[in-house]
């Protein structure tokens, strides 16, 4: 099943907050993914992106 996904905001500690069509928000932490793959690790060096 796909879930819509609505919007999407930075949160500190590599914290992505998600919403969904239905009106939920679910956090989704980023960092294990940082840490594996080296291509999401790239983002912890955008300027602005995390409010750290």
């Amino acid at each position: 099943m796909f879930h819509k996904i609505t919007s999407l905001a930075t949160l500190p500690d590599y914290i992505l907050l998600v919403g969904f069509a239905n009106g939920e928000y679910k956090p989704f932490d980023l960092k294990p993914l940082m840490d594996k793959y080296p291509p999401f690790a790239t983002s912890k060096d955008v300027d602005g992106l995390w409010l750290i």
